[in-house]
């Protein structure tokens, strides 16, 4: 069985990292949507239930998107002081990587 690249072992955290700022991104797009559907719904039960449903969802998303942004970072730089506690030599990064 061929050695994993290992510049591939951070795809997951920074995968991570992404999907949390997309939630960041969708928690904000809520919250603008929410406050102005509310202000200019002009009393309509429909916009008045989806601006209730953005106001309750963005603080749900906003913490969302924070566990998974400090999840990624974090395990982002574990990685990092992991390759570089296992590489005693200095040549963990290869010319020889996959492309």
């Amino acid at each position: 069985m061929p050695k994993s690249n290992p510049e591939r072992r951070s795809d997951a955290a920074i995968l991570c990292w992404g999907i949390g700022v997309g939630l960041l991104g969708l928690a904000y797009a809520l919250g603008m949507f929410g406050a102005l559907t509310a202000a200019f719904g002009q009393g309509s039960p429909p916009a008045i239930g989806s601006a209730l449903a953005a106001v309750i969802l963005a603080p749900i998303t906003v913490g969302l998107g924070l566990l998974f942004c400090l999840s990624g970072l974090m395990w982002m730089v574990i990685r990092a002081l992991a390759d570089q506690a296992g590489d005693a030599e200095g040549r963990h990064y290869s010319k020889n990587v996959e492309r």
